[in-house]
């Protein structure tokens, strides 16, 4: 017989078949979201895993976003729910709680809940490929949540927290400062650094390292639209540049969350109601949210930035140092440091207010321009970000001037340390920031108080700024005699004392205030830095409040350049019985005359309007301003000085 005819015969048949269920049988819709929690309370957190499990509960799965859990729990800690220490996995249902019956039975292998290490790349892997196989969607996002510490040094952190108990009174806050002490010594057992997320203290305090998270990355079955830390400390380019080619959006913290985690009810309330969101957008949905809920009451920070930008801001901020090498100009990242914000650890500086502290601190020109490039090139990763002033959405690990980089930084352990920034941090901290400028004023206490120095004393109790010491405080950073004023030693009484320079005449060079301090915080009380020209109003330099601040404070007064009768003020205010502010060393340093910057028309960028105004100085058809034309050093501004001038804006 000819099957080719028979088959022929039956194409009308299934072709009618075909037809007949495609207008009867309900047509396959794949879901737009599925949102993966790897929800680790295995440690400390249990209690609030739970809870955020609950909130993602209150709004539930449905066909267009998928809300899967893996949720990891420990003994001793919180009992709720059968108070299960193993890991289970939920599809997660409106009003479903966290009991082991409404866990999914079958992982796939035949049985369902399991003691797991999730700080194992393999317990990650495992999960995330399970929930795309089984709850396939147009979008993923995947959300690790726990603690979070960035790019981080464990012996370091524990130095940290060990000193703060020599001071910290506050029985709560001596109790947790303990209990990190502990989880970080048992971790310390087990590993020398810490670059990691989400820690299981049942498998020896194990815990996710970035190259162990990107090497999960690598095996997923599927791309991911969304990385999301809700963990402290995550928002670094480090961390973002890890995981670059895995997502297209991440969101994190700069700073140290809160304990309950991201508003999961709000955020995924939105989303059921606006399943159709594209990454971007849903991201910057997280970031708002997450700044409704904290952002009035404290330092909340949250951001979203595009990882397809990440290796071009890398490119940016190499050009950049390279150029800070080239030119000598280690000013201008010493400058940058004093009013760039930092973290909750104090190595995290915020990358953005970085760059532009570079860009107006620079002397040379080719610095500040890269440095205001790579501004732009920040701008454009970021998608949202919410945070006090000066957090701008990613953290890069900045040591102060002075302290030693870690000998983990570099790219057998880390990727972004395949950059120049571990070379830079190393040359920057063994560079001398201070050998092109001198010294044009400056008072450094040693016979008290001078008499052109005035004091005023705020409330006229004799409890003000004094050179006597009155709390006999020892300061290590500081050299007796020194001004200090001391609401602990005054007690209950309010403070808002002044301390203020006599009249001064700043140079027509760049010039900076620069002293040492030692600004210890107990609440709310703020430390104040102003400046005011004649009769003008007190103008902020910049403001201390919120954490304890100390050593030497470089403060860029290029606004004020060539300026006559300038005061500085030290203001200490809203403080009651709190601690101390003291200050020593005070000067005004001056840049040395250099080389011609090439700004002809002092607008503070260097571009084409300089180079005719150039040629025209060459031709002479404008008066010669040697200064900021003699780009050679001949004495003279020529043809020559035209064309280097041209090739530096053409670089």
């Amino acid at each position: 017989m000819n099957t080719k005819h028979i088959l022929f015969r039956k194409i009308p048949f299934l072709l009618s078949l075909l037809i007949f269920a495609a207008l009867t049988l309900p047509a396959f819709s794949l879901a737009q979201w599925t949102v993966m929690v790897y929800l680790d309370g295995d440690n400390n957190l249990e209690e609030y895993a739970i809870n955020d499990f609950l909130e993602m509960a209150q709004i539930g799965s449905t066909s267009q976003v998928q809300v899967v859990v893996q949720l990891d729990r420990i003994s001793g800690y919180d009992t709720r729910y059968d108070n299960w220490t193993e890991a289970n996995r939920f599809y997660v249902t409106q009003g479903m709680t966290p009991k082991r019956s409404n866990a999914i039975a079958d992982w796939g292998d035949g049985k369902g809940g399991r003691e797991v290490n999730m700080g194992s790349p393999d317990t990650l892997v495992d999960f995330v490929s399970w929930a795309m196989q089984n709850y396939p969607a147009s979008h993923y996002a995947l959300i690790l949540w726990d603690h979070g510490n960035g790019w981080k040094e464990v012996e370091t952190t524990l130095n940290v927290l060990r000193g703060q108990l020599s001071w910290v009174s506050s029985p709560s806050e001596r109790r947790k400062i303990k209990e990190r002490i502990k989880e970080l010594e048992g971790r310390l057992n087990r590993w020398k650094i810490e670059k990691s997320v989400c820690t299981d203290n049942s498998s020896g305090y194990d815990s996710l390292s970035l190259q162990e998270l990107r090497w999960a990355l690598e095996q997923l079955p599927g791309a991911l639209n969304i990385i999301g830390f809700d963990a402290c400390l995550m928002a670094m380019i480090e961390v973002a540049y890890e995981i670059r080619n895995f997502a297209r959006v991440m969101v994190a913290s700069q700073a140290d969350e809160a304990g309950d985690g991201w508003p999961y009810d709000t955020i995924l309330l939105e989303l059921k109601n606006n399943p159709f969101l594209e990454a971007e957008e849903l991201a910057t949905l997280m970031v708002e949210r997450y700044w409704e809920e904290y952002g009035q009451a404290g330092p909340a920070t949250l951001s979203a930035v595009n990882l397809q930008g990440i290796f071009d801001l890398r490119q940016a901020l190499d050009s950049l140092v390279t150029a800070i090498e080239t030119a000598g100009d280690w000013l201008a990242p010493f400058i940058a440091l004093q009013t760039t914000k930092r973290f909750d650890d104090v190595d995290y500086k915020d990358l953005k207010g970085f760059l532009q502290g570079c860009a107006l601190g620079a002397a040379d020109f080719s610095v500040r321009n890269l440095a205001s490039r790579a501004v732009s090139q920040f701008q454009q990763v970021t998608v949202a970000s919410r945070g006090p002033a000066g957090a701008s959405g990613l953290s890069i690990y900045l040591p102060d001037y002075g302290q030693e980089i870690s000998s983990q930084y570099h790219s057998d352990t880390l990727s972004f340390a395949e950059s120049a920034w571990d070379e830079f941090l190393r040359s920057f901290q063994a560079a001398d920031p201070f050998f092109q400028t001198e010294v044009f004023w400056e008072e450094n206490f040693d016979r008290g108080l001078p008499a052109n120095w005035t004091i005023i004393d705020g409330y006229g109790d004799g409890k003000t700024w004094s050179a006597t010491n009155p709390g006999s405080r020892t300061i290590p950073v500081l050299t007796p005699p020194f001004m200090i004023v001391d609401s602990d030693w005054a007690g209950r009484v309010n403070m808002d004392e002044s301390l203020i320079t006599p009249v001064l005449s700043l140079p027509a060079r760049p010039s900076y205030l620069v002293f040492q301090h030692y600004f210890r915080v107990y609440q709310e009380e703020k430390a104040e830095v102003d400046i005011k020209v004649s009769d003008g109003p007190w103008e902020t330099l910049i403001t201390f409040s919120g954490q304890d601040s100390s050593g030497l404070v470089f403060l860029n007064l290029g606004d004020y350049t060539d300026q006559e009768n300038v005061q500085f003020r030290w203001r200490y205010y809203n403080a009651n019985y709190e601690w101390y502010w003291a200050i020593d060393n005070v000067r005004v340093v001056a840049r040395l005359s250099g080389r011609a910057d090439g700004d002809l028309n002092q607008d503070g960028v260097v571009d084409i309007t300089d180079v005719v105004l150039c040629l025209r100085m060459a031709l002479g058809m404008l008066p010669v301003n040697l200064k900021a034309g003699d780009l050679d050093g001949d004495g003279t501004v020529s043809i020559l000085d035209v064309i280097i001038l041209l090739s530096r804006i053409l670089e």
